[in-house]
């Protein structure tokens, strides 16, 4: 391209000619993924380069000069981008490449009277799917905090966080204890009748009622789904019919827990606070 300048003067006009060069602004760089997000700790992701030479890659503001290889291997996250410069001098950005590797999900359960119990499940991610095995096969319909087991074998749990896709499992041996079925204490000579919770889902209390053939006394508990206690009382019922009541009103919406232990064994009540 040709610019000419001419300048005017009282006294003289001056001219003045001279050729200006205009560069083809390059094509911005454009990274691609060995595999799509999302990722998860320990994932080993490669980034590459559309450009084989003459760019650098940026981690989070700091050139890498180390690496000249169209390859980048990560294994931090952060924020990646590839700047590309031409023989002509002229620069082009990539579009930033920002990389997350997101935890994996806690997954530990333990063992107590045919119980397993996913141990601190207040550490589950907000989104998550609860799955539970036995000898490698699914337990159809098993998705709670809890799991009965009615027969030995090697269980395992599967947490998978619905937002990342992370998943994480752990799995052990767990032996059938025939005096707990359906994790309850064998005792059961100890009532008349079998107890009663109500309502469920409860509202602003909760009753428990039973014909009683003991002197012992009753510890009763009611759990939150993460474990802790927010009820505890311990009665000495004398033989015979009794009920309580427990207010619940004050509690937030969500899974619990009822338990009723004569101090040899243990009953436990799914309960749900609407």
């Amino acid at each position: 391209m040709s610019l000419d300048l001419t300048i005017f003067h009282q006294v003289d006009t001056i001219i003045s000619s001279d050729t200006v060069r205009v560069f083809v602004q390059p094509q911005p760089p454009v990274i691609e993924y060995s595999s799509p997000a999302p990722y998860c700790e320990g994932d080993s992701l490669t980034l590459f380069s559309s450009y084989d030479d003459q760019f650098i890659w940026y981690q989070d503001s700091v050139p890498i000069l180390s690496i000249t290889d169209p390859m980048l291997d990560i294994t931090e996250a952060g924020s990646y981008w590839v700047v590309y410069t031409s023989e002509d001098g002229c620069s082009a950005v990539s579009p930033v490449s920002t990389i997350v590797f997101n935890p994996y999900p806690q997954a530990v359960f333990t063992i107590a009277n045919n119980l397993l119990s996913i141990y601190q499940p207040e550490q589950l991610p907000e989104s998550y799917l609860i799955e539970w095995f036995v000898n490698g096969e699914l337990i159809p319909d098993a998705q709670d905090f809890t799991y009965c087991i009615a027969e030995s074998g090697e269980y395992r749990l599967q947490i998978t966080d619905l937002t990342s896709g992370c998943t994480s499992f752990f799995q052990q041996e767990a032996a059938y204890n025939p005096a707990f079925p359906n994790c309850t204490t064998a005792s059961t000579e100890q009532f008349e009748e079998p107890l009663r919770v109500y309502p469920n889902p409860m509202e602003s209390e909760v009753n428990l009622s039973g014909k009683w053939n003991n002197t012992a006394d009753l510890y009763i508990k009611l759990f939150a789904a993460d474990g802790g206690i927010r009820r505890s009382m311990v009665l000495a019922p004398p033989p015979g019919q009794f009920s309580i009541s427990m207010p619940v009103e004050d509690l937030p919406a969500g899974i619990y827990f009822l338990s009723v232990s004569d101090g040899t064994g243990v009953q436990i009540f799914k309960l749900i606070r609407k």
